[in-house]
């Protein structure tokens, strides 16, 4: 007959045997955890390039660093790859899709949503991988995705060539070009993705394929225009090149508040008459208290830019397109006046905008409705906290005349892009209910989106308000097709 326990024993035996089993299950976790890491640390060890892990010491500082906004989002990549090799690439999506991780991709760390930072997963940095090759025979040039815009444009320029490249000379060509690109002389070039002729992507099952107009055309398609929802590495980008413009004239003119109204009369009659190679650029703005504006306007209250820009064979033939403008009797009664000023690529690439970082909100639409787009921002730009923020209006990019197969679809010829600025930690919260507001009054003048630019964070179906119904569900099939594990981060929300 076996011994029987009293309670007090039972309890104590009890606890004996759950501590027992706690503290072997425990060693049982970190036997699983370093086994784990130890696999981690001899997978990436095949990978020549940097490796951040965030158990590392420097980790917040190699995250804060991937993006350019002074405000960083709360996502945390389980591993940064400072790629500097085909190979390592290729090492590293075999490696996620193994142990089933996520992957993204920084170029350069400027996409207003800052999609690169997303939480788990692996971030692929490519800000390393910057050649840029051209062929003056061919007039094309090859890119890594790290080249920055003024790469390319130094490149090109050797041999009086060109391209419709974004229009800050830091950002990374690669992000630009698959979001769509709208760079400099769109309305005669078109948007930049549409002179992609082919790429050269790593898959999520690690391959490494070609996509052009005769090979895996599809990919191609989804490249002009996925943006941060691509399911791929791209690795080269081949663009056609332009001749290079002989001369680049701009023409500047500032209006008060009180002109805006005939000022928008006034450009819906001229513009739809303007010359294709005419870039033309209006913006409100608070006035500014120390500002090198006109004393007239240093005050409260708001003004409206209107810049032209002309990539042409000369001045006198910009002078001549330029004209119908410098002789209408409104623009002879600007506040102030620039007219006629020859530029150099140089000049266009010298940052200017001290700013840009403190960026909280970037959101934008394609419109039919520019005038109507523009008198709904006049009293809203008011309300903004910073002066430095801003409305603006590209007038008549005439990219509706393309027919290239895209992604980026054909919505409206005129593109409205709002940027909010925070100078202090309280507008942010206060560009946030700006923007809600905002929304609700110009949304009835929206025909769609650019998906580089569009906030959609607050604002979810601004992700497939940037494709047409028929390329949105294109492009799920597609990733269905390429990547069935999920290897890749599907747009940021989604």
């Amino acid at each position: 007959m076996g011994r029987v326990m009293s309670p007090e024993n039972n309890r104590r035996s009890f606890l004996r045997r759950s501590v027992a089993l706690c503290v072997a299950g425990l060693v049982v976790g970190i036997q699983s955890s370093w086994v784990l890491a130890q696999r981690v640390v001899q997978t990436l060890g095949r990978i020549t390039s940097q490796v951040i892990r965030r158990t590392d010491a420097d980790y917040e500082n190699w995250r804060s660093a991937m993006t350019w906004y002074l405000r960083k989002p709360a996502r945390y990549p389980d591993t940064i790859v400072l790629v500097e090799s085909l190979e390592d690439i290729i090492e590293a999506v075999n490696y996620a899709r193994d142990h089933s991780l996520k992957v993204v991709t920084r170029g350069s760390g400027h996409a207003s949503n800052q999609t690169c930072l997303r939480d788990g997963g692996l971030l692929l940095d490519l800000s390393k991988m910057r050649k840029v090759q051209i062929d003056n025979e061919s007039q094309t040039a090859d890119l890594e995705p790290g080249a920055r815009a003024m790469d390319l444009m130094a490149a090109a320029e050797k041999y009086n060539l060109s391209f419709p490249a974004v229009h800050a000379g830091i950002v990374g060509m690669g992000g630009f070009l698959l979001g769509g690109g709208m760079g400099w002389n769109v309305p005669k070039w078109g948007i930049a993705c549409r002179s992609v002729i082919e790429t050269d992507i790593v898959m999520a099952d690690g391959s490494l394929i070609t996509a052009n107009e005769h090979t895996n055309p599809d990919l191609l398609w989804a490249i002009r225009g996925a943006g941060p929802g691509f399911f791929g590495v791209v690795v080269r980008f081949r663009v056609k090149l332009f001749p290079l413009p002989k001369s680049i004239t701009t023409s500047n003119y500032i209006f008060s508040e009180e002109q805006i109204p005939v000022l928008a009369e006034t450009l819906e009659r001229l513009m739809p008459e303007k010359d294709a190679r005419i870039e033309a650029v209006v913006t409100l703005k608070k006035n500014e208290k120390l500002s090198p504006l006109p004393p007239a306007l240093v005050k409260d209250g708001i003004h409206c830019s209107v810049g032209f820009l002309v990539f042409s064979d000369s001045l006198q033939e910009s002078r001549r397109v330029l004209a119908p403008f410098a002789s209408d009797p409104l623009f002879k009664k600007a506040v102030d006046t620039v007219e006629n000023q020859e530029l150099t690529y140089q000049y266009l690439y010298t940052p200017r905008d001290g700013v840009s970082s403190r960026r909280t909100n970037v959101d934008n639409m394609w419109t039919d409705s520019p005038k109507e787009t523009l008198l709904a921002y006049v009293d809203l730009i008011k309300q903004v906290p910073s002066p430095y923020s801003r409305v603006r209006i590209d007038w008549g990019l005439n990219v509706m005349e393309s027919e290239v197969n895209s992604s980026i679809p054909n919505f409206a010829d005129h593109y409205v892009i709002l940027t909010l600025i925070a100078d202090e930690d309280s507008h942010v919260s206060a560009n946030n209910l700006w923007m809600d507001k905002s929304d609700r009054i110009v949304r009835k003048y929206a025909k769609g989106h650019y998906i580089n630019e569009a906030e959609y964070q607050r604002f979810p179906d601004r992700i497939p308000g940037c494709f047409s119904k028929s390329g949105w569900q294109r492009l799920h099939d597609l990733r269905r097709q390429y990547d069935p594990q999920g290897v890749f981060h599907n747009f940021l929300g989604y």
